[in-house]
């Protein structure tokens, strides 16, 4: 059977999607021309070159009130509850941070992220709220983006059309990308700014993201004061649209070796209410060489490495396959369970796990040498893998720190071994006091 007989047709399918970006561009050029001309007619008399002809030009940005209040005055009253993009993970009306450093495959994550949260998918080992989403991409195109989207709507079992409510724009190439410029201590908002605004405004946006920051920030990276303003300029649209706002960035080269993963500059650290990071995890005993990429793995780490309104230091261990992010060691089934309540479930599953495998004479203990009796392990694969090994391994240092259990040696002084026990309630109070 021939190409043309039957079967896919590689060749039509390019020649339709080439078609359909063609008319996409014919009717982006056509609103454009509508909205240059609407413009003219409301300002007769001006030419191009005494103001500008893009419709955004006048757009208002929000504007944050300056308002004082009296606490007693709100005595009866509950403030309404903390609302999330991602809960405990990506707030709404502020702005996050997610670095990366190269090749941790950040804009499948990113891309991933909006089209779960435009149909209410569960991702991360959440079920997210649906919601409106827009990004802006400036270094992939748009056929780029288009690839990522189609491998994630596959593994989904949907297709592009079922993501209406995904908004996107690449910028490869676009000239006057940034949002603010300074001259001297003055910031001056430019029309991407407004036109970036414009749309989260237009399609009622819950979440946007910039990729990547730099791009969009036209001043000196290391000026708290200038990076200052440009992060409360967006605040400002984050809280007067109700959309979380997230920036994507690579760490510094100090931040890598840290570990830490972050910019290097005290301005953006302290100006975004929330960052994360997506890592490739490195063993504790294995070094970072500098100028040596880390190792080649599908394995991902997403921490919380700030948060002003959730936990810090919370870790999700993610798998990277062909462009997909897949959670670890969590079925999406009890993708409810998690967030704040995690990590007290994984205790006491361990503890759970420990009672059990020690009536039946299974002992176990702190030694990762050991693996038939490395407890988180052992733990991660008789649960069926409801947590990870390194979830457990977090969980059993927790719980060590609080006294719930210890190791103990037993059998003979020349045969002498350790294991784990549970701390009876009674001597964990004698430890208390």
């Amino acid at each position: 059977m021939s190409a043309h007989q039957g079967g896919d047709n590689p060749g039509k399918s390019n020649g339709l999607f080439s078609d359909a970006r063609r008319r996409r561009r014919e009717e982006a050029e056509t609103k454009q021309r509508e909205e240059e001309e609407g413009w003219e007619e409301s300002h007769p008399g001006q030419g191009a070159g005494e103001a500008s002809r893009d419709p955004a030009a006048d757009h208002e940005l929000p504007d944050i009130p300056w308002v004082h209040h009296r606490l007693s005055d709100y005595e009866g009253t509950e403030p309404p509850e903390r609302v999330w993009v991602v809960p405990d993970w990506i707030p709404r009306e502020q702005v996050t941070g997610i670095y990366g450093p190269p090749g941790v495959n950040k804009t499948d994550f990113l891309v991933q992220l909006l089209m779960a949260l435009s149909a209410g998918l569960v991702f991360m080992g959440y079920q997210l709220e649906r919601m409106p989403v827009f990004g802006l991409f400036c270094e992939d195109t748009e056929d780029e983006i288009l690839r990522r989207a189609g491998r994630i709507a596959k593994h989904y079992g949907m297709s592009l059309s079922e993501f209406p409510d995904f908004h996107f724009a690449s910028l490869v190439g676009f000239d006057e990308l940034e949002f603010v410029q300074f001259d001297g201590n003055i910031m001056h908002c430019r029309t991407a700014l407004k036109r970036f605004d414009k749309k989260i405004m237009e399609i009622g946006a819950g979440f946007a993201c910039l990729d990547t920051a730099p791009h969009f920030f036209g001043g000196n990276e290391i000026d708290r004061r200038q990076v200052s303003r440009f992060l409360r300029k967006l605040d400002a649209v984050s809280i007067g649209r109700n959309c979380g706002i997230a920036i994507t960035a690579h760490p510094s080269a100090r931040g890598q070796r840290s570990g830490r993963m972050d910019s290097g500059s005290t301005g953006w650290e302290g100006g975004v209410r929330a960052r994360i990071a997506l890592t490739k995890p490195i063993a504790e005993d294995e070094p970072i060489e500098e100028g040596k990429p880390p190792p080649d793995t599908r394995d991902r780490q997403l921490t919380l490495w700030k948060s002003n309104y959730a936990p810090p230091g919370q870790q999700i261990d993610l798998v990277w396959d062909a462009g997909v992010f897949t959670t670890a060691a969590l079925d999406p089934e009890k993708a409810k369970a998690r967030g704040p309540n995690a990590k007290a479930a994984c205790e006491e599953k361990f503890v759970e796990m420990l009672a059990d495998h020690f009536a039946r004479g299974v002992y176990v203990h702190t030694s990762v040498n050991a693996h038939a009796s490395y407890a988180p392990l052992v733990f991660s694969i008789a649960s069926n893998h409801a947590f990870s090994v390194a979830e457990f391994k977090r969980a059993m240092e927790r719980l060590m720190g609080a006294g719930r259990i210890r190791i103990e040696t037993y059998g003979p002084p020349s045969k002498a071994r350790n294991r784990f026990i549970i701390v009876a309630r009674s001597e964990q109070k004698q430890e208390d006091t």
